[in-house]
């Protein structure tokens, strides 16, 4: 981010919740990737199982203040 700002990232393991904030103060408006997230799956996953990754955005707003509505895409981690 060129914008400069402060990234907070936590992650609860007993609630498998994780959460992103980014504070700056200009909007940026780059493409690319905020974070990068790594799974761990179950032992005895086995080809073709499938896991549920979803996300929801509690708010999502501009450097002024005003509310986004951002797409999110839900899927699915699928074992090779």
């Amino acid at each position: 981010m060129k914008t400069g700002g402060v990234v907070s990232c936590m992650f609860n393991n007993d609630t498998q919740l994780m959460a992103y904030a980014l504070m700056a103060k200009k909007d940026c408006t780059a493409d690319g990737s905020l974070f990068t997230v790594y799974f761990d799956l179950p032992a005895g996953a086995k080809s073709g199982d499938t896991f549920p990754v979803s996300i929801k955005i509690s708010a999502c707003t501009n450097a002024a203040g005003k509310m986004l509505s951002p797409e999110v895409i839900n899927g699915v981690i699928r074992v090779k």
